[in-house]
């Protein structure tokens, strides 16, 4: 168990890092070959498997568990499209999809073949990730480098490349927290790109299972643990319980991070933040209440925003941050409205 245990912490850190990889050919021997678009559509609000659009916003429930499949932690993640962005003629989006990369924003587009996403840190890396229109036959959607690390009298490591496939098929009356839908199901499994004999499974199957419904988005994800190559015990499910496209979002978060720099101990610095959020819609927007997440060694206030946002402008707010400790400090900041839920991060250190 100390070994699966070592082995599925680097396995699942990955995954984290590596879900925007560079695709690379699928191995000769196998007929079906990988999928490639030839357009970036125009429209990302009709007829695609993800409307994408600033401001736009899906919350999800989030379920971990562990390998008996005892829950363990219950919390929320937010997938919000933050900006539309020009490469090289295509239409892109930056995107807050901590389902995806837990530490940076992802890129998404719809093309006339599906959902792809792209690591914003380097654009050539990329893989499908929604097949759209479906064919019900399996895809190659891209790869990964997986490690596991074995435990004996000294520790062995393994890296191996592991190709990610996908299947679609429709589901009816499906039932979520939301509602039911009729949506399609993406069943995504893991294939060792050349067989060895090292401890990291041949196959896993599922690795992942995720439901969509077209010009909705993605309703829920259920996520396994890479134990084997069969049988595997739900990690983490993501129900959706909240979801803002109507016009593609009122609100557009232009901000996600603000460093405050060294702040003297003991000393509190106030710091106005502004256009945070811009209102695209011809409706007022309220700004139901504004809560932080301080960790020790900083107390934080609000000093100074406005009640609501008009359409057409922005919103700002000024924050007195007090260090307590020396050290780094980051302070998470939630803005709840009636248009939904923002977040954005505060840093800085006390010296």
């Amino acid at each position: 168990m100390k070994k699966y245990f070592i082995y599925l912490i680097i396995f699942a850190a990955f995954l984290i890092l590596n879900s925007c990889r560079e695709i690379i050919d699928a191995d000769p021997n196998v007929s079906i070959t990988k999928i490639s678009y030839t357009k970036v559509l125009d429209n990302q609000s009709t007829s695609v498997i993800m409307p994408l659009k600033p401001g736009n916003q899906w919350i999800y429930k989030v379920t971990k568990y562990d390998m008996n499949g005892s829950m363990q932690s219950q919390g929320y993640d937010t997938i919000r499209v933050l900006s539309e962005i020009n490469i090289n003629g295509e239409k892109w989006f930056n995107v807050i999809n901590p389902l995806d990369n837990a530490i940076d924003t992802t890129l998404l587009t719809n093309t006339d073949v599906g959902l792809w996403l792209k690591c914003n840190c380097n654009d050539s890396k990329s893989r499908l990730k929604a097949q759209y229109p479906v064919n019900y036959q399996q895809y190659f959607s891209g790869d990964f480098q997986a490690l596991s690390l074995t435990n004996g009298n000294t520790f062995k490591t393994y890296m191996d490349t592991m190709n990610i496939w996908a299947k679609a098929e429709n589901i009816s009356n499906f039932v979520t927290p939301t509602g039911n839908y009729n949506c399609i199901k993406y069943r995504n499994w893991l294939e060792k790109k050349t067989l060895n004999a090292d401890p990291l499974p041949d196959k896993v199957d599922p690795y992942m299972i995720e439901y969509y419904v077209p010009d909705f988005g993605l309703l829920r994800r259920d996520q396994y643990y890479p134990i084997s190559n069969t049988a595997n015990s739900i990690q983490v499910i993501y129900e959706l319980v909240s979801q803002n496209i109507t016009g593609g979002g009122c609100l557009e978060q232009k901000l996600t991070e603000k460093d405050f720099g060294n702040i003297t101990l003991g000393a509190s610095e106030a710091l106005q933040i502004p256009n945070i959020l811009i209102n695209n819609s011809p409706d007022t927007v309220k700004i139901m209440s504004i809560i932080f997440e301080s960790p020790n060694g900083t107390t934080t206030k609000i000093s100074d925003y406005p009640q609501y946002i008009q359409p057409g402008n922005s919103f700002y707010v000024t924050i007195l941050v007090e260090p307590t400790s020396v050290g780094a400090f980051e302070v998470k900041v939630t803005i709840q409205t009636t248009c939904g839920e923002y977040t954005f991060k505060v840093n800085g250190k006390g010296v």
